[in-house]
């Protein structure tokens, strides 16, 4: 399978959900979400006219997050539906975003173009395969000294626990995986990450077939590492919330009650995600990475 398949599948699931992409009732990716603005606005904080990327950018949520902290934002996604309606918000609010449609694969940009990059909504998971030359391409495109923010889909998560209890009572909680898959999960080598077959519900009652990388930290820090890129902090979200099951609170029909217990463990998840070990164990993995500066004369 070549790389380009791929990526067209992506961009059709993608595609396929942009009139109601943020229309978002569950109790998953709102948390998220709040979390991701959360860490921008303190992490990296005003923009001041520095240049920003937005990978991955999706309808344009951290971008309009970046332009609003005064960064001058590149935004830049594989689905084009989904960077019209971004532009749409964009001009709406008076925001002056660069929209570009594009792989993360092969940024269309100079080295060193950057001094912010952010990349969330799990867009390096998804890329499964080529993951290791996006976040080359990232590496590359980012000043020395630059930040990245980056969030990924992480393995060691207590969903594990959850989709194998699943599997051994036969699908109650709706994970829809086989026993095998759940066993090869949780004792395939510690240190590597994991793909998964991820059902993406596409809004008009059909689900995308796709597949994501769940990634380990050992796995990222050597990538890291090799590209001349630190990891300077860590924070895990929906570790606290993941004491209930993922396909509890991905469903929107949740009732009051259980909405009320998912965002009481929201708020202490907030707290606590930064804070080992909970900063290791969310189902998602947020990163600061700082591009290595070279020594004066090197």
């Amino acid at each position: 399978m070549n790389d380009v398949e791929p990526a067209s599948r992506v961009a059709a699931a993608f595609n396929a959900m942009a009139g109601h992409y943020d229309d978002l009732t569950d109790e998953w990716y709102p948390h998220i979400l709040a979390q991701i603005e959360r860490l921008i606005r303190s992490h990296l904080g005003e923009g001041g006219g520095r240049a920003a990327l937005d990978i991955g950018c999706g309808t344009g949520i951290q971008s309009l997050l970046l332009a609003e902290l005064g960064y001058h934002v590149t935004a830049l996604d594989v689905a084009d539906k989904l960077l019209s309606v971004a532009a749409a918000k964009a001009s709406a609010r008076g925001a002056s975003i660069d929209f570009i449609h594009g792989d993360a694969r092969r940024l269309p940009f100079a080295e060193g173009a950057f001094d912010v990059i952010v990349c969330v909504g799990s867009t390096l998971s998804l890329i499964v395969e080529g993951w290791p030359l996006a976040l080359a391409e990232m590496a590359r495109v980012l000043k020395p000294g630059g930040r990245l923010l980056l969030e990924v889909e992480q393995r060691w998560n207590l969903d594990l626990l959850w989709a194998l209890a699943d599997s051994l009572l036969g699908g109650p909680l709706g994970y829809e995986q086989p026993l095998t898959q759940s066993l090869r999960n949780i004792f395939a080598s510690p240190r590597r990450g994991i793909d998964l077959s991820y059902p993406l519900p596409t809004g008009d009652g059909t689900l995308a077939d796709l597949t994501i990388h769940c990634f380990t930290l050992s796995e990222l820090r050597a990538a890291c590492a090799a590209l001349g890129v630190r990891i300077k902090r860590l924070w895990g979200l929906h570790a606290v919330t993941n004491l209930l099951p993922s396909t509890l609170l991905h469903d929107e029909r949740l009732s009051l009650r259980w909405r009320r217990i998912a965002r009481a463990l929201g708020r202490l998840d907030a707290r606590l995600s930064g804070i080992a070990p909970f900063n290791r164990l969310g189902c998602s993995q947020v990163l600061s990475l700082e591009k290595h500066v070279a020594p004066a004369g090197a």
